[in-house]
């Protein structure tokens, strides 16, 4: 039409050919992995197609817009591709009913596709996140729960798919240097900390009872930085909705605000979906979070009052508002910068420029630029841990598993009768137990002697269990399962004073804990208590049985043992139906089955400084100890009327001189407590002793087998020297790895113990007892076996399988404590899911392989009333077999379908039971030699530093004959400053030597960790300040490469990089003081200018105002170097710089009050953060800076050695207080447990005492970081051109070179030369230099360091 302008024309014509294009098949999308993980056989065969990066797109497009020659574009290729689209003309903005921009005076087309229902869009966009559960309440689950109704590939290839398209934020960082999902996601990540935080900040949030999205737009306005005006802008306009309208729904706003949002980036009412579901998976773990927490009301956080706790509102509607406002805000700041101008051209409209899918891969987790073959980022996994080896793993499994169950007797019928046995153990099926009831039957005097059997860990009685303390109601049941209020095991203490004792012990330790987040008691506490803090520290890293046993003591000397009762939970009715389906299950019905004295032995996992503790325990408990179901079962089956109702009800003959004790067997310790002993009879006494004699050689036998896959335990070759160790292990703050958890789970054979018995099975195989003859057709008593395997097994091993190869959450050496409800790395990433690399190293990949001993009907009818136990099954989420119990035949189910097994292989003698370990076992002993090597050196490393105040000329003119006047002139207070450093440092290799054992970078973080302690005594002996500097400046590199380790993390990069600039600036200050001092030139001296110096100098390195987030952003790395770092040296060396200095500026009375000031400003900043933060590191690390600011308030009183002093105490708590950072979780339920949630939970102060802390903290946040010029050093496209480790080494060391060259001594003595002669000159150099080794460095973490050298040498298949 005439009507029509041309630039509308030129649009729709281009539009049409496209459509053309697609409809005919033109275009084939390259495949792409992301989000998850699939089967080879699910790949999708894609060409490698040459074509442009999107950066080279946009720049190709934007040339063709500015009329200047576009991007050379690469070879053509025979596969035809997509002609290009015209972008749409940039006229004035009508927009229609569909938010499409379209020409003024041209009536657009009407589209079919209507704005979709909010809320179900956002449900549906919300089918990626992970339902992980609160720490305290984890639970093992498959990832990909949701989508067990469709096929197993399918379902990872419809999660690749969902997935592949980039959401908004994304596809414009693949044009600007700055990523505007980096600081948006930090935003939320700090809101979304203090908004669901339970309990671990000090002071309690404001406005948290009126939802997210208030929370969010009453903070809002506490921070200027540019990029949030039009977050600030929203903020106003809900406080604005909310305070006129109280009643209204909040949802309905954020739904608002959600529209508005996706209307500006997204005009296709089709791809809102897709947009919204890309948003959410750019922060997975904390949206995943928000929709557990509203869907799961007693995890939410809670407000106490009185004594009354109501959970606070969380809703997953208003954490889309929130971070769909930041986001597009960051969005438009960013994208306002590089040229867009939203007067002329809509906002979709200019990232429209930039495909919606991804191309290629998106980097996971550790995974480095190669994620072709995913591979378990720990340095113990070896080729078992790589996905390329899945399906080869899973047969090779089912072949050996299968012919072992085949050479099994027959056990064609159940027998009329049978010889009673003298002991039966009842144990949960855990594949942890099967080791334990393997060395119970060896013990047997015979065949008969001893029969032992697996139920689910709950032992049928799912119950509510308030404890004898405080500690709110906990469901001890498989997780979903809410028993009556009625059904409560309610525990009393019957030991006078015990409660009273450990009430008044929790007081003491509450007290310590708070007063350490205060400038004044951190200081009192430094002092007071320094031989504590240091003993402390020094046992726990070096010796930790010395701390154990001292413990022991302690306790027993204050605590009087426990002994407690219960009120049942159930009637004799209700005991008496849930006991008959136990030992129906179980073929235990007439009198011969049972034994005269049957322990049934519930499971947990106790350790210290585990966030995973959960994940140990008892998976049908929910995450708990099963111990009180064992005591309840034991209890009920004991009693008169209920075996009376067993009998004539149920056809369950409980014989009379038949004794049951409940107990609990702890997988981690190998520890057994029994209950109730009191009560059994005289009778059984000897019956008792033998049952105790079993489980003592068993347990030691079960800690042996273990001990072989402990690669620090190659010292233990006996039974009692493995208790003590896996004892230890539990009790050790240094232990990663108090158990390995369920790793190595494969299989689930449920049915009777004969078809298993003898066999080693390498605790590999969950054993659920099933008598197949005592069920009837539809499978009665099968049901209750099954269901509980099936659900719990298959979780475990899927989560297993995609933590396994997808790095799952990560190592814990970085991880922080968020808010007592999740974990991150840093201290404001995503939320971390699944389970971290020390649970899944050691674990080969593959679907949990089922055998069931039952008739194909009778399996058929149980999984045909069951769907989702059909869907498990159906669908290939396990590798499911039938053994006919009868027959003997193993049939393979395959969609319904079951297929004979040939079980058979004549030419393997003798038929192995397992698959060996060996290979893997030879790879992780070879690492541990190789890490020995790196923690002799870095001691020695260590020793040589603490020597070096006798080497005063240095170690070339060491002179033995002189060694007595040498000791006798060494000043006492250097030497102690040495000596201590020296002994922090060792501490911290010591206990790193557990707790990054298995860490690819452990030779790094040790080396970086020595030479700090190198650096901190060069700078204590120096005799001058030209020999300070290059200790000051050591420092300073060994922290940056410890902050930005791992570097797979935007911030972590980032903050390595900002800490480097603050530490440069801070070595351009001792250089003035070096230049103008008197020492170095009386003529030119300046005494003020050099005091300045070394004010400002000390002040940036000790993270002082105005820099006091330097400590927070420092957090990134291991925690041992974190503590080594910035709770101790790097923290306190300006300390020992200004004590060591005093002449030059304590004369200076401005430099006093200007210490002094420093100092108090930092004290009130930084408390006030550490109080309103909701992370354990962040908020320690903030409380250290304020410590540091009390020290040099004393410093600049003229009291230098009680400041050497305070600082050695404060590093030895702050050490103690990182090191047992993961167990803020435990800590906090064991005060809950003995004060009371009120009492425990954050303090209620002014509104306007937390929003000055939340100010603050956000000014840290907003301007105190790195540059956004800095970022322009990243690649659109990474570095190819090298191997994966020796270049990288190559090009790392030139960097180093480069940027160090700067601090020579030689270049340092120039350089103060010029600032007293051409002072202009000088200063543009030291500024080049900074700006220009800031970027060296940040280029590196950001494009040369690559996760994916840490596995060129793995084998390959």
């Amino acid at each position: 039409s005439a009507s029509i302008p041309p630039e509308a024309q030129q649009w729709a014509d281009g539009m049409l050919v496209a459509a053309l294009a697609l409809s005919a098949g033109l275009y084939a999308p390259t495949a792409v992995r992301v989000g998850g993980v699939r089967p080879s056989f699910a790949r999708s065969a894609s060409p490698k197609l040459q074509e442009l990066s999107p950066y080279e797109e946009w720049m190709r497009k934007r040339g063709l817009d500015v009329g200047v020659a576009a991007v050379a574009t690469p070879p053509a290729v025979s596969t035809p591709v997509t002609p290009a689209v015209p972008a749409m003309p940039d006229l004035p903005d009508t927009t229609d009913l569909t938010g499409t921009v379209v020409p003024s005076g041209v009536k657009p087309p009407r589209r079919v596709v209507q704005k979709p229902p909010m809320r179900e869009m956002i449900l549906e966009s919300s089918d990626l996140l992970s339902h992980q559960a609160i720490m305290e309440n984890f639970v093992h689950h498959n990832p990909w729960e949701a989508l067990q109704n469709k096929e197993f590939a399918a379902a990872l290839d419809e999660v690749d798919v969902k997935s592949a398209y980039i959401s908004p934020a994304e596809r414009l960082s693949t044009v600007v240097p700055l990523d505007p999902r980096v600081r948006a996601n930090k935003a939320v990540a700090e809101l979304g900390a203090s908004f669901l935080d339970r309990g671990l900040a000090k002071w309690e949030p404001p406005n948290r009872e009126r939802g997210f999205l208030y929370f969010f737009a009453s903070l809002e306005g506490l921070g200027g930085v540019p990029w949030r005006h039009s977050a600030r802008l929203a903020a106003k306009r809900i406080i604005d909705k909310m305070d006129s309208r109280p009643d209204r729904d909040p949802a309905e706003i954020a739904l608002r605000f959600i529209e508005e949002d996706l209307r500006e980036l997204e005009s296709d009412f089709s791809l809102w979906t897709q947009t919204t579901r890309a948003m959410l998976m750019d922060q997975p773990g904390w949206a995943g979070m928000f929709k557990r927490m509203e869907e799961h009301m007693s995890e939410r956080p809670q407000k106490c009052l009185d004594g009354m706790c109501v959970p606070l509102p969380v809703s997953l509607i208003e954490f889309v508002a929130v971070h769909s406002i930041l986001t597009t805000s960051s969005i438009k700041a960013l994208a306002m910068k590089e040229g867009w101008k939203p007067e002329s051209t809509a906002l979709h409209t200019y990232l429209s420029r930039v495909s919606t899918k991804r191309r290629g891969e998106r980097p996971l987790f550790g995974m480095g630029n190669d994620v072709q073959s995913l591979q378990n980022p720990s340095g113990l996994a070896h080729k078992n841990q790589n996905f390329d080896r899945f399906e080869e793993l899973e047969a090779e499994y089912e072949k050996v598993t299968i012919r072992a169950l085949n050479s099994a007797p027959s056990l064609a019928f159940k027998p009329v009768s049978k010889v009673r046995a003298n002991l039966q153990f009842f144990t949960c099926f855990d594949e942890r137990e099967e080791s334990f009831r393997r060395y119970i039957e060896a013990l047997a005097d015979d065949p008969t002697d001893i029969e032992t059997f697996g139920v689910a860990g709950f032992f049928n009685m799912a119950i509510r269990y308030k404890s004898d303390d405080m500690r709110p109601v906990e469901i001890l049941a498989p997780e979903g399962n809410l028993p009556l209020e009625r059904n409560k095991m309610t525990v009393r203490q019957r030991t006078r004073g015990y409660l009273e004792r450990k009430k008044l012990l929790a007081e003491l330790t509450l007290a310590y804990e708070r007063a350490s987040f205060s400038p004044i008691g951190s200081t009192v506490i430094s002092g007071a208590m320094l031989p504590i803090s240091a003993g402390r520290l020094l046992l726990k890293s070096v010796s930790p049985a010395a701390t154990v046993a001292l413990e022991d003591a302690f306790s027993s000397a204050v605590l009087p043992v426990s002994d407690t009762d219960f009120l049942p939970p159930f009637n004799t009715e209700e005991f008496a139906s849930r006991l008959a389906q136990l030992f129906k299950n179980v073929g235990t019905t007439r009198e011969e089955d049972f034994a005269r004295l049957v322990t049934l032995t519930g499971h947990g996992a106790r350790s210290v400084n585990n966030p995973y503790l959960a994940a140990y325990n008892c998976g049908a408990c929910c995450g708990r100890e099963g111990g009180p179901n064992a005591r309840v079962t034991a209890r009920a089956a004991n009693d008169a009327p209920v075996r009376a109702l067993l009998r004539s009800q149920h056809g369950v003959n409980i014989p009379d001189d038949t004794w049951f004790v409940g107990g609990y067997h702890d997988t981690t310790s190998d520890l057994v407590e029994l209950y109730d002993l009191d009560r059994v009879p005289p009778t059984h006494e000897r019956d008792l002793a033998r049952a105790r004699a079993i489980l003592e050689r068993a347990r030691g036998q079960n800690a042996l087998e273990r001990c072989s896959k402990f690669f620090l335990a190659d010292h233990v070759k006996t039974p009692e020297q493995a208790l003590d160790h896996v004892r230890l292990r539990a009790r050790d703050v240094a232990e990663p790895r108090p158990e390995l958890g369920r790793a190595t789970n494969a299989a689930v054979i449920v049915g009777r113990r004969g078809l298993t018995l003898g066999r080693f099975l390498d605790r590999r195989a969950s054993l659920p007892s099933y008598d197949p003859f005592l069920d009837d057709d539809r499978g009665t008593n099968l049901e209750t076996v099954l269901t509980p395997a099936l659900l719990s097994g298959s979780a475990v091993s899927l989560e297993y399988l995609f933590s396994t190869v997808g790095g799952g959450a990560g190592t814990v050496a970085p991880m922080n404590v968020v808010g007592n409800f999740a974990l991150q790395r840093g201290t404001s990433g995503d939320l971390l899911t699944g389970l971290s690399t020390q649970l899944t190293e050691l674990h080969s990949p593959q679907r949990a392989m089922y055998v069931v001993d039952a008739p194909v009907a009778r399996v058929e009818a149980v999984l045909g009333r069951n769907k989702k136990l059909e869907d498990i099954v159906r669908n290939k989420w396990v590798k499911f077999f039938v053994r006919d119990p009868k027959t003997q035949q193993i049939y393979r189910e395959d969609r319904g379908r079951y297929l004979p097994v040939d079980t058979m292989d004549d030419t393997i003698t003798p038929l192995p039971d397992h698959v060996p370990f060996t290979e893997h076992e030879q790879y992780c002993k070879k690492v541990k030699k190789q890490e020995d090597a790196f923690t002799v050196a870095a001691l020695g490393l260590i020793t040589v530093s603490a020597l070096l105040p006798l080497f005063p000329d240095g170690i070339q003119n060491l002179d033995l004959a002189m060694l007595p006047a040498v000791l006798d002139a060494i000043d006492p207070i250097q030497a102690v400053v040495t000596t201590s450093a020296a002994l922090l440092g060792a501490s911290s290799v010591a206990f790193s030597r557990r707790y990054l054992h298995g860490e690819f970078m452990y030779g790094r973080m040790q080396m970086f960790s020595a030479g700090m302690v190198l650096g901190f005594n060069l700078v204590a002996v120096a005799p001058t300040l030209e020999q300070v500097a290059l200790g000051w400046t050591l420092i300073g590199y060994c922290s940056t490469f410890l902050i930005g380790g791992f570097n797979d993390r935007p911030t972590a990069r980032d903050n390595a990089a900002y800490a480097f600039l603050i530490y440069q600036l801070s070595d351009a200050a001792l250089l003035t003081a070096i230049a103008f001092s008197a020492e170095n030139d009386a003529a030119v001296a300046n005494p003020e200018l050099a005091a300045a110096g070394l004010l400002v100098a000390s002040a940036l390195k000790s993270s002082q105002f105005p820099v006091s987030g330097l400590f927070l952003r420092s957090m990134e790395g291991a925690s041992p170097n974190s503590a080594l770092g910035y709770a101790a040296l790097s923290a306190h060396i300006p300390v020992v710089l200004l004590a060591q200095t005093m002449p030059m500026w304590f004369e200076f009375e401005w430099a006093r009050a200007a210490l002094a000031a420093v100092g108090i400003a930092t004290a009130v900043q930084a408390t006030l953060i550490a109080n309103v933060r909701a992370d354990r590191k962040g908020s320690i690390a903030s409380s250290t800076a304020a410590t540091v600011g009390a020290i040099f308030v004393v410093l600049a009183a003229g009291y230098d050695e009680a400041a050497l002093l305070l600082a050695l105490g404060h590093s030895c708590f702050r050490m103690n207080q990182i090191f047992r950072s993961p167990s803020a979780i435990q800590d906090s339920r064991a005060w809950q447990a003995d004060l009371g949630s009120e009492a425990t939970g954050p303090e209620r102060v002014l509104k306007a005492a937390w929003k000055a802390g939340w100010a603050f903290n956000r000014i840290n946040s907003d301007f105190f970081r790195l540059p956004d010029q800095f970022y322009a050093v990243d690649l659109k496209r990474p570095l190819n051109f090298y191997n994966a480790k020796g270049t990288q080494l190559a090009v790392t060391a030139l960097f180093v070179g480069a940027v160090s060259a700067f601090h020579l001594p030689q270049v340092d003595a120039k350089i103060a030369e010029l600032m007293q002669t051409e002072p202009a000159l000088a200063a543009g150099l030291l500024t080049a230099n900074i700006l220009g080794s800031t970027a060296l460095i940040r280029f590196l973490f950001g494009n040369v360091l690559d996760f994916g050298r840490f596995r060129a040498d793995r084998p390959k298949n």
